[in-house]
């Protein structure tokens, strides 16, 4: 018998890593509910990190998140449960069952813990995962078709002072990759946006070309979330494309100065967060508007990440298979 069926309206974070944090959610209420169609609300930038939900109703594309605009797109009808993990308020003005909205934690937590409060979830958080088709995966097969485990990098940030020197990615990179490294005979990918086109040349000067998988700087998430779950380790910022990584599952080590890890680290049983001799209250008191346009990130040595990346590997070298 058909299940019948249960609108819900997912409001997603506007900012692309919240809503990857958030992803989970979709997931078990996915599997929980018999008939559960959605309906997503989403930024331009976190979008397309929902196209391929398979219960996927209709996909709204915002500019802004103000309650009025958007009672105005989702009016009309009686939803099942609202979901806004963007904290609009909107919830308070629709016709629904239930509803459960973002509210702001009252001690520093991981994002994760943040968007599982929203169904009463802290205690056994929905890690975060997208919905990717068969086609979209089949493409990534294709795509990485070679030998050798992959090593991904991610080298750029949003902003220049959580940026880790770019020909440090590249110097680790050659010592996993080669002369007895533990990923000897691999190949490397970088993944980045235009802007972070300079950063992604330099981390892979070090490699042949045959070693060097071509990505488009303008590939879309869902296709770099299905490339990373194929991914052996996976290297990179305080960035989408690192917690892209942690949600596909690939032991991801991720780089932290004057970010707190509290609130930002990548959430999975195989990622990791290293930093340099300071602590990110030690950069919040050098740098307290975040603003300063300079690299705080030049006290990590390449060796530290190295040693650490090794650590990782071996960790993660039978639960990977």
């Amino acid at each position: 018998m058909t299940a019948k069926p249960f609108p819900i309206l997912f409001i997603a974070p506007m900012d692309p890593a919240n809503a990857v944090a958030a992803s989970g959610l979709l997931k078990r209420l996915a599997g929980e509910i018999p008939g559960a169609r959605f309906t997503i609300v989403a930024s331009r930038a976190a979008a397309p990190l929902f196209v391929e939900v398979p219960s996927l109703a209709k996909l709204i594309v915002v500019k802004s998140f103000g309650a009025l605009g958007l009672w105005t797109k989702v009016r009309g009808r009686r939803w099942g449960l609202v979901l806004d993990a963007q904290g609009t308020g909107v919830s308070r003005f629709l016709s629904r069952a239930k509803r459960a909205e973002w509210k702001a934690p009252a001690t520093p937590e991981n994002r994760v813990i943040t968007a599982a409060r929203l169904l009463d979830l802290a205690d056994d958080p929905p890690p975060p995962s997208l919905f990717t088709s068969q086609t979209t995966e089949e493409r990534a097969d294709e795509a990485l078709m070679g030998e050798g485990p992959i090593l991904g990098v991610a080298p750029g940030a949003g902003w220049v002072g959580r940026i880790w020197p770019s020909e440090r990615f590249g110097q680790v990179a050659a010592k996993l990759l080669f002369n007895g490294g533990p990923l000897v005979g691999g190949r490397i990918v970088a993944f980045g946006g235009e802007s972070d086109r300079e950063a992604m040349l330099t981390a892979k000067f070090p490699m042949p070309r045959n070693r060097i998988i071509l990505r488009p700087y303008d590939q879309d998430p869902l296709t770099d979330y299905a490339w990373m779950k194929r991914m052996r380790l996976f290297i990179g910022g305080d960035n989408i494309w690192t917690q892209l990584a942690a949600a596909a599952g690939a032991p991801t080590l991720a780089l932290f100065g004057p970010s707190n890890e509290a609130i930002d680290a990548p959430y999975g049983p195989h990622t990791r967060t290293i930093r340099g001799p300071r602590e990110y209250s030690d950069y919040a008191a050098l740098d307290r508007n975040f603003d300063q346009q300079m690299s705080h990130m030049t006290d990590l040595s390449a060796d530290t990440v190295l040693k650490a990346a090794k650590t990782l590997l071996v960790a993660t070298e039978r639960k990977l298979g």
